[in-house]
């Protein structure tokens, strides 16, 4: 939906695909209708779908993965994609494998020197038991490919734990679907001193634009994706990830996430997602077209002045940042917002827009059937 909006703006046909017949971006008017049907994501099915597509246009599209499945994906075909469309040097298989896999992307910031959770691979009890004396609870374990958990935990991204005894015994539980872990200490302090930054380098190296903003609230609660942000300029933010990027030698578009560690006044960084997220239409929003620059960038059109971004406005997933804010009520959280706030319509919403009617009357169909999804397992 993000990318969908940020380039209909500009008066970009945007194409989308899905497997899912609900998925609500069938029904946005951000795409154009009729190459948007879903499509089985199995190889060859999908890929002929995207190569009709591009022989269609008068040139070679931009193509956008929209998440992480979509990354391995599009990673995985390469080669098969690299001569129908413009894709960020992001996509490419060596780039894409070192962010999606957990593992692999927090040794390589401990190569880089990044300030990051401290983090330990077990791959057996016995290497949790090596590493576990060098960690510091609460801490939480996640897989070492972010979606792997997605069903069985009934769409919690992590399990945090208080001890060293409750560690091994989730370890030994979780250990039934895949050993190969990241146990990573929980940085202390409330979900406002979260950051995020959104930004987008050239196929050159040249930085097209940078935003940050705060993520107040998330879904699932303490620990998920974000579900309420307000636009703030944070230059240290921006300078630290900027800085990142650029002896990653990243190209592309990917946002960053930090949190302010109480401890010791500094920046930890969190992680970096390689592609657009939901929150990326609070950049739009803001006046910061990230994913145009990025596209022009790719399809060869001029770049444009990077204009200033505007502070104050709010983005909000209202679903689910009414149940983030249910939880943080019964857990009498003392940043719980007041119920206006909580009732308070945002700046811009992930899914509801007056330009987007067939999207809102979809909305609660939506809701319903990822609901049954994380309940059920499904």
């Amino acid at each position: 939906m993000a990318v969908g909006r940020a380039l209909a703006s500009a008066a970009v046909p945007v194409y989308g695909f899905d497997s899912d017949p609900l998925e609500i971006g069938h029904f946005s008017s951000s795409f154009s209708r009729s190459p948007s049907q879903p499509s089985r994501q199995r190889d060859d099915t999908l890929l002929d779908s995207l190569r009709q597509l591009a022989r269609a246009g008068a040139g070679p599209p931009a193509l956008f993965p929209a998440g992480d499945d979509q990354i391995e994906w599009v990673a995985r075909n390469y080669e098969a994609l690299a001569p129908h469309f413009r894709l960020q040097g992001c996509a490419r298989p060596d780039v894409a494998k070192r962010f999606v896999d957990k593992r692999s992307f927090y040794s390589w910031m401990q190569e880089t020197e990044a300030e990051t959770p401290r983090t330990c691979f077990p791959e057996s009890e016995a290497d949790l038991q090596a590493s576990a004396s060098d960690l510091r609870f609460p801490v939480i374990l996640k897989p070492a490919r972010g979606h792997a958990w997605r069903r069985h935990l009934r769409g919690a991204k992590v399990i945090e734990v208080a001890d060293a005894a409750a560690l091994f015994s989730v370890y030994r539980e979780q250990a039934r679907f895949d050993p190969a872990m990241v146990v990573q200490e929980v940085i202390p302090g409330p979900e406002r001193d979260i950051a995020v930054a959104a930004c987008a380098a050239a196929e050159d190296g040249t930085v097209l634009g940078v935003f940050t903003a705060r993520k107040s609230r998330q879904y699932p609660y303490l620990y998920g994706s974000a579900s309420y942000c307000v636009s703030e300029w944070l230059p240290d933010v921006a300078d630290l990830s900027l800085d990142l990027l650029a002896r990653l030698g990243f190209r592309g578009l990917c946002g960053t996430e930090y949190k302010k560690d109480p401890r010791t006044g500094r920046w930890v960084l969190i992680e970096i997602n390689p592609r657009p997220t939901l929150w990326f239409d609070l950049s739009r929003a803001s006046g910061v077209n990230l994913v145009e620059s990025v596209y022009r960038d790719l399809v060869g059109l001029p770049r444009r002045p990077f204009p200033r971004q505007r502070d104050g406005v709010v983005w909000r997933y209202l679903a689910r940042d009414w149940v983030a804010c249910l939880k943080a009520w019964r857990r009498g959280d003392p940043d719980a917002p007041g119920l206006g706030a909580a009732l308070r319509w945002p700046d811009t919403e992930a899914i509801c827009s007056a330009r987007e009617p067939l999207s809102c009357l979809i909305y609660p169909f939506y809701l319903v059937a990822h609901a049954a999804r994380h309940l059920f397992g499904g």
